[in-house]
Protein backbone atom coordinates (compact mmCIF):
# COMPACT_ATOMS: atom_id res chain seq x y z
CA UNK A 1 0.00 0.00 0.00
CA UNK A 2 0.96 3.20 -1.06
CA UNK A 3 2.19 5.65 2.54
CA UNK A 4 -0.97 7.48 1.55
CA UNK A 5 -3.92 5.01 2.20
CA UNK A 6 -2.05 3.75 5.15
CA UNK A 7 -2.05 7.33 6.27
CA UNK A 8 -5.86 7.56 5.87
CA UNK A 9 -6.54 3.51 7.20
CA UNK A 10 -4.96 4.72 10.67
CA UNK A 11 -6.93 8.06 10.10
CA UNK A 12 -10.35 6.67 9.92
CA UNK A 13 -9.38 3.66 12.41
CA UNK A 14 -9.10 5.97 15.29
CA UNK A 15 -12.50 7.78 14.42
CA UNK A 16 -14.36 4.47 14.24
CA UNK A 17 -12.57 2.77 17.16
CA UNK A 18 -13.71 6.12 19.16
CA UNK A 19 -17.47 5.41 17.83
CA UNK A 20 -17.08 1.47 18.98
CA UNK A 21 -16.15 -0.08 15.39
CA UNK A 22 -13.81 -3.09 15.02
CA UNK A 23 -11.37 -2.14 12.20
CA UNK A 24 -9.90 -5.21 10.21
CA UNK A 25 -7.38 -5.39 7.34
CA UNK A 26 -7.48 -9.16 5.40
CA UNK A 27 -4.60 -10.29 3.71
CA UNK A 28 -4.28 -13.93 2.03
CA UNK A 29 -1.29 -15.08 3.36
CA UNK A 30 -0.89 -18.29 0.86
CA UNK A 31 -0.84 -15.95 -1.56
CA UNK A 32 1.78 -14.19 -0.10
CA UNK A 33 3.31 -17.33 0.43
CA UNK A 34 3.58 -17.87 -3.60
CA UNK A 35 4.79 -14.65 -4.18
CA UNK A 36 7.21 -14.19 -1.78
CA UNK A 37 8.63 -17.85 -2.92
CA UNK A 38 9.11 -16.67 -6.17
CA UNK A 39 10.58 -13.15 -5.19
CA UNK A 40 13.42 -15.26 -3.54
CA UNK A 41 14.44 -17.10 -6.01
CA UNK A 42 14.18 -14.09 -8.72
CA UNK A 43 16.71 -12.30 -5.53
CA UNK A 44 18.51 -15.42 -5.72
CA UNK A 45 19.29 -15.51 -9.78
CA UNK A 46 20.32 -11.68 -9.40
CA UNK A 47 23.05 -12.97 -7.02
CA UNK A 48 24.88 -16.10 -8.83
CA UNK A 49 27.79 -15.67 -11.00
CA UNK A 50 27.23 -14.65 -14.81
CA UNK A 51 30.03 -14.82 -17.23
CA UNK A 52 28.48 -14.71 -20.72
CA UNK A 53 25.18 -13.28 -19.82
CA UNK A 54 24.36 -10.04 -18.47
CA UNK A 55 23.22 -10.03 -14.84
CA UNK A 56 19.56 -9.83 -14.01
CA UNK A 57 18.42 -6.53 -12.24
CA UNK A 58 17.79 -7.39 -8.55
CA UNK A 59 13.81 -7.38 -7.93
CA UNK A 60 12.97 -4.41 -5.24
CA UNK A 61 11.76 -6.82 -2.20
CA UNK A 62 9.16 -4.69 -0.37
CA UNK A 63 8.24 -7.06 2.26
CA UNK A 64 9.93 -5.00 4.97
CA UNK A 65 7.70 -2.34 4.02
CA UNK A 66 4.46 -4.32 4.45
CA UNK A 67 5.28 -5.64 7.47
CA UNK A 68 5.94 -2.46 9.09
CA UNK A 69 2.87 -1.05 7.56
CA UNK A 70 0.90 -3.55 9.28
CA UNK A 71 2.87 -3.20 12.47
CA UNK A 72 1.66 0.15 12.47
CA UNK A 73 -1.84 -0.61 11.46
CA UNK A 74 -1.93 -3.19 14.62
CA UNK A 75 -0.58 -0.24 17.18
CA UNK A 76 -3.29 1.72 15.66
CA UNK A 77 -5.79 -0.30 16.66
CA UNK A 78 -6.31 -2.70 13.72
CA UNK A 79 -6.73 -6.26 13.53
CA UNK A 80 -4.85 -7.51 10.88
CA UNK A 81 -5.72 -10.89 9.62
CA UNK A 82 -4.85 -13.75 6.56
CA UNK A 83 -8.63 -14.94 5.03
CA UNK A 84 -7.40 -18.52 5.32
CA UNK A 85 -8.83 -17.90 8.57
CA UNK A 86 -11.46 -18.57 7.21
CA UNK A 87 -11.10 -21.56 5.48
CA UNK A 88 -13.03 -24.81 6.38
CA UNK A 89 -11.57 -28.58 6.92
CA UNK A 90 -11.99 -29.17 2.92
CA UNK A 91 -8.94 -26.03 2.79
CA UNK A 92 -10.63 -25.45 -0.10
CA UNK A 93 -9.77 -21.21 -0.15
CA UNK A 94 -6.41 -22.29 1.00
CA UNK A 95 -5.49 -24.38 -2.43
CA UNK A 96 -7.63 -21.70 -4.36
CA UNK A 97 -5.32 -18.88 -2.65
CA UNK A 98 -2.76 -21.13 -3.95
CA UNK A 99 -3.82 -21.19 -7.46
CA UNK A 100 -4.25 -17.40 -7.67
CA UNK A 101 -0.98 -16.96 -6.18
CA UNK A 102 0.66 -18.64 -9.22
CA UNK A 103 -1.44 -16.80 -11.27
CA UNK A 104 -0.02 -13.96 -9.87
CA UNK A 105 3.73 -14.59 -10.37
CA UNK A 106 3.02 -14.08 -14.13
CA UNK A 107 0.92 -11.31 -13.55
CA UNK A 108 -2.64 -12.58 -14.00
CA UNK A 109 -4.37 -10.18 -11.88
CA UNK A 110 -7.28 -10.67 -13.03
CA UNK A 111 -7.53 -13.40 -10.63
CA UNK A 112 -6.31 -11.83 -7.70
CA UNK A 113 -9.16 -9.15 -8.33
CA UNK A 114 -11.98 -11.68 -8.46
CA UNK A 115 -10.02 -13.61 -5.02
CA UNK A 116 -10.86 -10.13 -3.64
CA UNK A 117 -14.14 -10.56 -5.32
CA UNK A 118 -14.76 -13.34 -3.16
CA UNK A 119 -12.99 -12.72 0.17
CA UNK A 120 -14.76 -9.67 1.04
CA UNK A 121 -18.05 -11.98 0.39
CA UNK A 122 -16.25 -14.55 3.22
CA UNK A 123 -15.63 -11.86 6.02
CA UNK A 124 -18.94 -10.13 5.57
CA UNK A 125 -21.09 -13.08 6.37
CA UNK A 126 -18.25 -13.39 9.09
CA UNK A 127 -18.50 -10.45 11.15
CA UNK A 128 -20.45 -8.16 9.12
CA UNK A 129 -19.61 -4.19 9.30
CA UNK A 130 -18.39 -2.25 6.20
CA UNK A 131 -16.01 -2.89 3.60
CA UNK A 132 -14.59 -0.36 1.66
CA UNK A 133 -11.82 -0.54 -0.80
CA UNK A 134 -8.74 1.43 0.38
CA UNK A 135 -8.76 4.32 -2.45
CA UNK A 136 -12.24 5.27 -0.05
CA UNK A 137 -12.49 7.16 2.55
CA UNK A 138 -14.92 7.50 5.66
CA UNK A 139 -15.61 10.98 4.78
CA UNK A 140 -17.56 12.81 6.88
CA UNK A 141 -19.82 9.60 7.66
CA UNK A 142 -21.41 9.32 11.52
CA UNK A 143 -19.84 6.53 12.66
CA UNK A 144 -21.79 6.92 15.93
CA UNK A 145 -25.54 6.03 14.23
CA UNK A 146 -26.29 2.48 13.96
CA UNK A 147 -27.01 1.59 9.97
CA UNK A 148 -29.70 -1.16 9.06
CA UNK A 149 -30.22 -2.68 5.82
CA UNK A 150 -33.24 -0.85 3.88
CA UNK A 151 -34.83 -3.89 3.10
CA UNK A 152 -37.85 -5.56 5.24
CA UNK A 153 -35.68 -8.86 5.31
CA UNK A 154 -32.41 -7.68 5.87
CA UNK A 155 -31.05 -9.36 3.34
CA UNK A 156 -30.24 -6.93 0.63
CA UNK A 157 -26.51 -5.56 0.71
CA UNK A 158 -25.81 -2.03 1.70
CA UNK A 159 -23.62 -1.05 -1.87
CA UNK A 160 -23.85 2.04 -3.86
CA UNK A 161 -20.07 2.63 -4.93
CA UNK A 162 -19.43 6.33 -6.77
CA UNK A 163 -16.59 6.38 -8.32
CA UNK A 164 -14.63 4.28 -10.67
CA UNK A 165 -11.74 6.71 -10.65
CA UNK A 166 -10.85 10.80 -10.77
CA UNK A 167 -12.16 11.05 -14.15
CA UNK A 168 -15.55 10.09 -13.48
CA UNK A 169 -18.12 12.95 -14.06
CA UNK A 170 -19.80 12.75 -10.85
CA UNK A 171 -16.78 14.24 -9.18
CA UNK A 172 -17.59 17.51 -9.52
CA UNK A 173 -21.22 17.00 -8.17
CA UNK A 174 -19.39 15.06 -5.30
CA UNK A 175 -17.29 17.98 -4.64
CA UNK A 176 -20.26 20.41 -4.50
CA UNK A 177 -22.19 18.46 -2.18
CA UNK A 178 -19.09 18.83 0.63
CA UNK A 179 -18.77 22.54 -0.31
CA UNK A 180 -22.47 23.06 0.10
CA UNK A 181 -23.04 21.11 3.45
CA UNK A 182 -20.62 23.32 5.31
CA UNK A 183 -22.69 26.57 4.32
CA UNK A 184 -25.26 27.79 7.24
CA UNK A 185 -27.71 29.41 4.77
CA UNK A 186 -28.46 28.58 0.92
CA UNK A 187 -29.80 30.68 -1.80
CA UNK A 188 -32.43 28.95 -3.74
CA UNK A 189 -30.07 28.34 -6.73
CA UNK A 190 -27.76 26.80 -4.53
CA UNK A 191 -30.17 24.44 -2.65
CA UNK A 192 -31.99 23.33 -6.19
CA UNK A 193 -28.25 22.51 -7.20
CA UNK A 194 -27.70 20.95 -3.59
CA UNK A 195 -30.85 18.78 -5.05
CA UNK A 196 -29.90 17.99 -8.74
CA UNK A 197 -26.29 16.84 -7.81
CA UNK A 198 -27.86 14.74 -4.36
CA UNK A 199 -30.24 12.84 -7.05
CA UNK A 200 -27.71 12.18 -9.29
CA UNK A 201 -25.59 10.86 -6.91
CA UNK A 202 -28.13 8.34 -5.32
CA UNK A 203 -28.88 7.12 -8.87
CA UNK A 204 -25.70 6.18 -10.00
CA UNK A 205 -25.01 4.45 -6.02
CA UNK A 206 -28.41 2.61 -7.42
CA UNK A 207 -27.18 2.20 -10.69
CA UNK A 208 -23.74 0.76 -9.22
CA UNK A 209 -24.83 -1.71 -7.82
CA UNK A 210 -24.61 -4.11 -10.39
CA UNK A 211 -21.26 -3.04 -11.54
CA UNK A 212 -18.88 -1.86 -8.83
CA UNK A 213 -18.59 -3.73 -5.30
CA UNK A 214 -15.64 -1.48 -3.59
CA UNK A 215 -18.81 -0.35 -0.83
CA UNK A 216 -20.01 -3.26 1.00
CA UNK A 217 -22.37 -3.36 4.32
CA UNK A 218 -24.13 -6.43 5.78
CA UNK A 219 -24.91 -7.92 9.02
CA UNK A 220 -23.11 -11.02 9.53
CA UNK A 221 -24.45 -14.39 8.34
CA UNK A 222 -27.58 -13.33 6.07
CA UNK A 223 -29.04 -15.94 3.47
CA UNK A 224 -27.99 -13.57 0.77
CA UNK A 225 -24.40 -13.32 1.19
CA UNK A 226 -24.03 -17.46 2.47
CA UNK A 227 -26.16 -18.21 -1.20
CA UNK A 228 -23.27 -15.66 -2.85
CA UNK A 229 -20.95 -17.67 -1.55
CA UNK A 230 -21.93 -21.28 -2.57
CA UNK A 231 -22.60 -20.20 -6.16
CA UNK A 232 -19.24 -18.58 -6.45
CA UNK A 233 -17.81 -21.99 -4.74
CA UNK A 234 -20.19 -23.74 -7.39
CA UNK A 235 -18.82 -21.03 -10.14
CA UNK A 236 -15.32 -21.56 -10.04
CA UNK A 237 -15.53 -25.60 -9.84
CA UNK A 238 -17.67 -25.37 -13.00
CA UNK A 239 -15.29 -22.84 -14.96
CA UNK A 240 -12.22 -24.23 -13.56
CA UNK A 241 -11.46 -21.12 -12.19
CA UNK A 242 -12.24 -18.08 -10.62
CA UNK A 243 -15.34 -15.60 -12.05
CA UNK A 244 -15.39 -11.60 -11.08
CA UNK A 245 -17.93 -11.12 -7.66
CA UNK A 246 -20.22 -8.77 -9.69
CA UNK A 247 -21.22 -11.63 -11.53
CA UNK A 248 -23.45 -12.98 -8.94
CA UNK A 249 -24.89 -9.60 -7.77
CA UNK A 250 -28.57 -10.73 -8.60
CA UNK A 251 -28.08 -13.68 -5.76
CA UNK A 252 -26.81 -10.90 -4.02
CA UNK A 253 -30.05 -8.76 -4.38
CA UNK A 254 -32.45 -12.07 -4.07
CA UNK A 255 -30.49 -15.17 -3.07
CA UNK A 256 -30.61 -18.21 -4.62
CA UNK A 257 -33.62 -17.80 -6.66
CA UNK A 258 -31.76 -14.60 -8.60
CA UNK A 259 -35.37 -13.37 -8.97
CA UNK A 260 -37.33 -10.24 -7.82
CA UNK A 261 -38.07 -6.56 -8.32
CA UNK A 262 -34.77 -5.29 -9.71
CA UNK A 263 -35.08 -1.88 -9.93
CA UNK A 264 -36.73 -1.96 -5.84
CA UNK A 265 -33.96 -4.24 -5.05
CA UNK A 266 -31.13 -1.92 -6.15
CA UNK A 267 -33.01 1.23 -4.43
CA UNK A 268 -32.44 -0.77 -1.36
CA UNK A 269 -28.65 -0.90 -2.00
CA UNK A 270 -28.05 2.60 -1.25
CA UNK A 271 -26.73 3.51 1.74
CA UNK A 272 -27.61 6.68 4.13
CA UNK A 273 -24.12 7.26 4.18
CA UNK A 274 -23.29 7.07 0.47
CA UNK A 275 -22.70 10.85 -0.35
CA UNK A 276 -20.68 11.36 3.19
CA UNK A 277 -18.13 8.95 2.08
CA UNK A 278 -15.38 10.45 -0.06
CA UNK A 279 -14.41 7.80 -2.47
CA UNK A 280 -11.90 11.04 -4.55
CA UNK A 281 -9.21 10.15 -2.82
CA UNK A 282 -5.27 10.81 -4.11
CA UNK A 283 -5.63 6.83 -4.48
CA UNK A 284 -8.84 6.33 -6.51
CA UNK A 285 -6.78 6.28 -10.00
CA UNK A 286 -4.52 3.52 -8.85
Amino acid sequence: MSPAVVDDLVSDGARARQAGWTCYLWYSAEIERVLDGHLDGEIKKSEGIFIFSKRPLKPVDKRPTRANQRRRLELAGFRVLPIEKLDDSSNWLSELATLVGGAAVVRNWDDVKYFSDLARLLYLNFVGGIHMDVDISLGDMDLTQTYFHNDPDGEVPLMGSLLRDQSDPMIPKLRFLKRIRRRPLLTKEEYDGYMEALSALVEKGMLAAGMLNALIASRPNTTHLQDTIDEFRKAILKNKGLISGMALSRVMLFGKSRQGDVEQAMKWTVPPYLVRLDPDTDESNL
